[in-house]
């Protein structure tokens, strides 16, 4: 995508659950899931590169809204803060609770983030 050509960017990006497709063994539907299973390192350069990316893209006044659940937001939160004016976190009350035994809450932050 061009620089400076989205009005706006709603990422919902890997959570780091573990996820492999040994562990999704015998459920189709989890495939789209597979190899979210990053090192601590291999995150934090996955964290930086897209939230460099999306700055990149976004016209400048525009907002990215960034989902995560709260055990990896405060990982996020530092490179966010490098490229944009965190404005807001939304709580989204989602009703009905995520994936996996370990993966249960009901809730995601959404981070509203300002260009």
């Amino acid at each position: 995508m061009d620089k400076k050509a989205a009005d706006m960017v709603f990422t919902d990006p890997p959570y780091n659950t573990g996820m492999t497709e040994k562990t999704a063994a015998g459920s189709t539907w989890l495939s789209q899931f597979f190899n979210d299973s990053f090192t601590d390192e291999e995150r934090e350069n996955f964290m930086e590169a897209f939230c460099e990316q999306f700055y990149a893209v976004l016209k400048d006044n525009s907002v990215a809204y960034i989902c995560l659940d709260r055990r990896r937001n405060y990982q996020l939160i530092p490179h966010i803060k490098k490229y944009f004016k965190l404005s807001n976190t939304i709580v989204w009350d989602k009703i009905v609770h995520g994936l996996g035994s370990d993966y249960k809450y009901t809730y995601e932050l959404i981070n509203v983030c300002k260009k």
